[in-house]
């Protein structure tokens, strides 16, 4: 529970970093929430794959951070609720740019529009 959590000891609200930590720590509370993340996580990358089949899912922000330690669990619970016939094929990566990734990515978008009413695309 959370009271028997050492989240709840913390001075100020815990944000994602902490969670993150103390999970990896040990804390059984932190664990759960970790491991309820990641399923809810890998629930929504097989949404994804049910209607585009990418090759790569690139998870940003807070969730890229907390790196290998959320990866792995988004990635085994991928494989447990992936209900296709063929085996698994879509990578889980963290984005390298973290919590800019989203700016980025939106910047380059409008380039490419931009481009392409010049018909440079």
């Amino acid at each position: 529970s959370l009271n028997d959590s050492s989240l709840s000891r913390l001075l100020q609200p815990a944000d994602c970093a902490d969670v993150f930590r103390h999970a990896e720590q040990g804390d059984e509370y932190a664990k759960s929430v970790v491991s309820e993340t990641a399923r809810y996580l890998a629930i929504g990358c097989i949404n994804c794959c049910r209607f585009v089949d990418p090759e790569v899912i690139l998870l940003a922000g807070g969730m890229a951070q907390a790196g290998d330690f959320l990866l792995h669990q988004v990635r085994d619970q991928f494989a447990a609720y992936h209900w296709n016939i063929e085996a698994v094929r879509v990578e889980i990566l963290a984005a390298d740019l973290g919590a800019h990734s989203g700016v980025v990515g939106a910047a380059r978008a409008a380039l490419l529009v931009v481009d392409s009413a010049d018909g440079a695309l």
